[in-house]
């Protein structure tokens, strides 16, 4: 949570002053003028001479928002005026607007307030923010969004989602370019998405950066700024909202920072669904199933098939487009992303806070993931529910997908090798809106 500094030495030199005023010839009439700042603040209340003018006190600050007014209560529209008499006590209010943060460091997801206000006013076309989303304003046109540049930490590797409700027929496609000043990469195809039939670009490359599947490579660790855009091909009867849009970097090949006594006793009840007796398509759906198992234990009830079907890559003809698969949650009440882990306490803090997490991990054995089914060098999806200690070893949680039933799925792999095994790259499945 976003720590709150506040700035007051002003502050309350001003209110000092107003406390003092003319004390002496009204010491009998008095009253209360109270300032309340946030509501993790102590609120300010200063002594004020019943029938004196009100002046207002200089303006607070906090870090990471905007001061707005001083009102009579948090529901009210117009600020309080003043400069004017006080005859009774008086509780103000202040109202912050939280500041836009576009920049990226690590993983950042951009609400569509966010979005819309750092949008390029020149090349943003036939788009409207409305209810908190990012909606099409002429159903009959094409839209256009693109970001203004947006500041990004060192990265070698880059990966975008996003959350779109009530989708239909409409298609988005996502691009990113890269650069630093004035040089600037190509608009890279970071996907297409369509309902039931999102589709990956052939690889592309330029002297700035390769793009494969879902994953950018960045070939200049010095790049340090990025556009977002999306091109939108409506349909007429399609209501389609655009909730966020994600960005997730891989910053260095160090290996995960882990320390076992971050761990704690905990299992989420993920309920268990296996991928290997769905017919057919059985053995390349790990990445849907896993998806499948999050969105069962928020209350949504899917199926592997139906997943898969969604998430599809068909440029590609492949399950386990990560972009596709984290994003297809978005289209419910929920939030998800792709994010790329460096740090385990970010992983123990999810499970903390009740939230399941996909996992990537590549193993050539199974003998490298004892009780798993097989080795998985091309890569494989679980989802870590939690962790226990047993005979002096702590034992990650996981529900694997790769079995033929749902009563075997539920495994524990010691930590020191789940995490030998692991590639970084994570989904997350959120009731809430992530940051």
């Amino acid at each position: 949570m976003k720590k709150f500094l506040l700035t007051l030495s002003l502050f309350f030199t001003v209110i000092l002053l107003l406390s003092c005023q003319n004390q002496e010839d009204h010491s009998s009439q008095k009253v209360t003028v109270t300032f309340s700042l946030t509501a993790n603040q102590d609120p300010l209340v200063i002594t004020h001479v019943k029938g004196e003018i009100l002046l207002e006190p200089n303006t607070p600050t906090l870090d990471g928002y905007s001061f707005m007014g001083w009102y009579l209560s948090l529901n009210d529209e117009d600020p309080y005026l003043f400069n004017k008499t006080v005859a009774e006590d008086l509780i103000l209010y202040a109202k912050w607007k939280e500041d836009v943060s576009m920049v990226i460091n690590g993983t950042k997801t951009f609400s569509a307030e966010h979005l819309w206000e750092h949008r390029n006013l020149e090349t943003t076309e036939n788009l409207q923010l409305s209810e908190n989303y990012l909606m099409i304003d002429n159903a009959t046109l094409n839209g256009v969004y693109e970001s203004k540049p947006i500041s990004i930490h060192t990265f070698e590797q880059l990966v975008l989602s996003w959350n779109i409700k009530d989708l239909d027929k409409a298609t988005l496609t996502f691009r990113v370019a890269i650069g630093k000043g004035d040089e600037w990469s190509r608009e890279f195809v970071m996907g297409s998405w369509k309902k039931n039939y999102p589709m990956s670009a052939a690889t592309q490359e330029d002297t700035f950066a390769k793009v494969h599947l879902d994953t950018l490579f960045n070939k200049d660790k010095s790049h340090d700024e990025i556009i977002l855009k999306i091109l939108i091909r409506p349909n007429q009867d399609d209501t389609f909202k655009i909730k966020n849009l994600s960005v997730t970097t891989k910053r260095n090949t160090n290996s995960l920072l882990y320390n076992e006594n971050v761990l704690i006793e905990k299992e989420l009840a993920v309920p268990p669904v296996n991928q290997l007796s769905v017919p057919q398509i059985g053995n390349l759906i790990c990445s849907p199933t896993s998806m499948t198992m999050v969105m069962n234990y928020y209350g949504y009830q899917y199926r592997p098939e139906n997943v898969a079907s969604w998430v599809k890559d068909y440029s590609a003809n492949i399950y386990g487009n990560w972009t596709f698969t984290a994003s297809f949650a978005g289209h419910e009440h929920l939030f998800s992303r792709v994010e790329y882990m460096d740090d385990m306490n970010t992983i123990v803090e999810y499970i903390k806070n009740d939230i399941p997490v996909v996992l990537s991990i590549t193993t050539q054995t199974k003998e490298d993931l004892p009780g798993s089914l097989s080795g998985y060098p091309a890569g494989h999806l679980i989802v870590l529910i939690g962790f226990t200690y047993q005979d002096g070893i702590w034992y990650g949680i996981i529900n694997d997908p790769a079995f033929y039933r749902d009563e075997d799925v539920r495994q524990l792999y010691p930590m020191d090798l789940l995490l030998l095994a692991f590639k970084g790259y994570t989904y997350i499945v959120s009731e809430q809106q992530l940051s």
